[in-house]
């Protein structure tokens, strides 16, 4: 995405639909499953020094509206991030549906967004993460994409807790940082998980 990009309205759209594929999956989002895994991760960052605000933040994530649970269910990826589409003229594709779902239709939504985000900032384009979530969130909304602004927010510290442990720990999508550099980026997804929980930004 730092020469020709995809176009993320694209995204936004084919994520509305993709999500409202009549199919049914064997596994369901879970509340208390995706809180023991967010315990699992804290555990794995006490040693490089974020676990405990990893805890903490992991804890409000899961306190908040337990209704967002069961909202605007459908299909979700739980994986979706730039590195798993493959987008041309007016198609788009996804790969590693390994972790296919049924979920809250804002999920994939937030995740995306929050990768979004990371990937500006590893390319050095920060300046421009706003308006590429502008636009894949406008082709989201267009095509009928009708997940709360809470719910975005909510899967967008879920993902930020996602990517503190995956960077601290040297996993996730590349390129990513190793050594200090991804400890730096694991402090910065993770400041700013607290502060979209804190209603800052």
């Amino acid at each position: 995405m730092s020469g020709a990009r995809p176009d993320l309205s694209l995204v936004g759209r084919w994520l509305t639909e993709f999500q409202r594929v009549p199919i049914t999956a064997d596994r369901t989002f879970s509340l208390d499953g995706e809180s023991r895994t967010l315990a699992r991760w804290s555990v794995e960052l006490d040693p490089v020094g974020l676990g405990h605000r990893h805890r903490a933040a992991a804890a409000d994530w899961a306190d908040r509206d337990p209704g967002y649970e069961t909202r605007d269910l459908g299909i979700i990826h739980k994986d979706l991030h730039p590195a798993h589409l493959f987008v041309d003229d007016q198609r788009c594709s996804v790969i590693d549906l390994d972790e296919v779902r049924i979920g809250p239709g804002a999920f994939d939504a937030g995740h995306f967004i929050a990768n979004l985000r990371l990937l500006a900032r590893r390319i050095g384009h920060r300046h421009r993460a706003q308006r590429w979530i502008a636009e894949f969130t406008d082709g989201y909304r267009s095509a009928g994409g009708s997940a709360l602004e809470r719910d975005l927010r909510r899967s967008e510290v879920y993902a930020l807790l996602k990517i503190t442990w995956q960077v601290a720990t040297n996993r996730g999508p590349l390129p990513r940082p190793i050594g200090e550099a991804g400890i730096g980026e694991a402090r910065w997804a993770l400041t700013r998980a607290e502060r979209l929980l804190r209603g800052a930004c």
